[in-house]
This record gives C-alpha cells, sequence and structure tokens, in this order.
C-alpha cells in the first residue's frame, strides 16, 4: 500500500492565522479518498494556545510539530518529514500544503496528484490553485494559465518554475 505524507503548513509569524480555516483545509484532507496518507501539521511560530484548539478538534487523527523558531517554509517541511520517518517509517511521497489551500471541492485530487508523480519520471508535481501559480510571470500568459493546459499537463522546462 503506497504511503504519502501530507505536510499541512502553517505560519503565525505574521499574527495574522485562521483557525476556522486550518480545520476546513485539514478536515479536507483527512476526507480525500487516499488510503495510506497520513496528514501531518507543521506549525511555525503558531500560538500554542491555537495548537491545542487543532489537538482538541483533531486528536490523533493528524501529527503535530512546532517549531519555535523564525525559519524557512522549506526548513519547517523538512523537520516535520524527519519527525514523520522518525515515527513511523519512510513514506512513498511528501505533499506540501500551504494553510490557504483546501480540498472541499474534490475528494480525489491527493490520489490524483500522487498517481500523477507515481506514473513517470518527475521530482514534484503541483496542482493548479485559484491563483498565484506564477504562470503570468514564468510563462508570461494569464494568471491562470490555461493555455499551458490545452495538451493536458504541464512539464516545466528547466530553469523555469511555478509557485508550488
Amino acid at each position: 500500500m503506497p504511503k504519502l505524507l501530507a505536510v499541512y503548513n502553517t505560519c503565525g509569524i505574521s499574527g495574522s492565522v485562521n483557525v476556522s480555516n486550518y480545520i476546513t483545509s485539514l478536515q479536507s484532507l483527512l476526507s480525500q479518498d487516499f488510503d495510506g496518507m497520513h496528514v501531518a501539521l507543521s506549525s511555525c511560530m503558531n500560538n500554542p494556545s491555537d495548537i491545542q484548539l487543532l489537538k482538541n478538534h483533531f486528536g490523533d487523527k493528524i501529527s503535530y510539530n512546532s517549531i519555535h523558531d523564525v525559519v524557512p517554509i522549506s526548513v519547517t517541511f523538512n523537520h516535520t518529514v524527519q519527525k514523520c520517518v522518525e515515527k513511523f517509517g519512510k513514506f512513498d511521497g511528501y505533499l506540501f500544503i500551504d494553510s490557504g489551500i483546501d480540498f472541499v471541492e474534490s475528494q480525489s485530487s491527493i490520489f490524483d496528484l500522487f498517481k500523477l508523480f507515481k506514473s513517470g519520471p518527475y521530482g514534484m508535481v503541483s496542482a493548479r490553485t485559484n491563483d498565484d501559480m506564477g504562470f503570468d510571470d514564468w510563462f508570461k500568459t494569464d494568471m491562470q494559465g490555461d493555455v499551458l493546459f490545452e495538451k493536458g499537463h504541464l512539464s516545466v522546462p528547466l530553469g523555469m518554475a511555478v509557485n508550488l
């Protein structure tokens, strides 16, 4: 059975925290049609009372990793992955999810992403969001970049990127 670690990233550095949104997003992850997925909260500088609200709501359905230093997202993600691997063993894939993302409208999104990841020689895959993908900056298209997907998936050329 494939295993996937879905790391849900929150950041309290700015003080702009929306715990109810976190609950909705985390619940949408737990509602995905994907056997073998484990969800972990990666919390950087969040207020302990906010984390306690999440623990009260989700209990042991997810893992929790609190980082108490101001560090980049890649560091918090990697630290959370390391802690989960120590506890559960290696996973077949690792998924970063920003706290502004939810999967409320689709219960198959994670399975579809994982299937695409396993189907080819991909180092990473990314789902399109409603905004801020960077298509307009990197590919000089409109913000949604629909023209880039007319023939299916987009393989990002070396030296270019999309916002993940």
